[in-house]
């Protein structure tokens, strides 16, 4: 998809909320490029999406972010804790190589 083809896609999704005098397309670019994800050696992770994020999204009735609680019971993006990096489902089975070692101590 070309730059005109996103543009026209994000106005469409304007004018069906009927957001345009408060968006452009180019503002809707800008809020949702607050969001980041990290890829750290084949794990990609999406980091807290913020409110106002949420908060767009919804009004242009898009889901682009699934929901994840977390303890306290908001829905947002945790990152992984050291603790859930190291669970038996992300290490691979058997022995831990030397070379792996070094990267798993964080």
């Amino acid at each position: 998809m070309d730059k005109f083809g996103l543009y026209c896609k994000i106005m469409a999704l304007i004018k069906r909320a009927e957001l345009t005098a408060e968006y452009s397309p180019k503002d809707v670019l800008l809020i949702f490029s607050k969001v980041m994800k990290i890829s750290i050696e084949g794990f990609e992770q999406i980091t807290e999406v913020p409110k106002k994020v949420r908060e767009l999204e919804g009004k242009l009735n898009v889901k682009l972010f699934p929901k994840l609680a977390n303890s306290s019971g908001s829905n947002r993006f945790m990152m992984p804790t050291r603790t859930s990096l190291l669970t038996k489902n992300a290490l691979p089975a058997g022995p831990v190589p030397q070379s792996a070692r070094s990267k798993i101590s964080l």
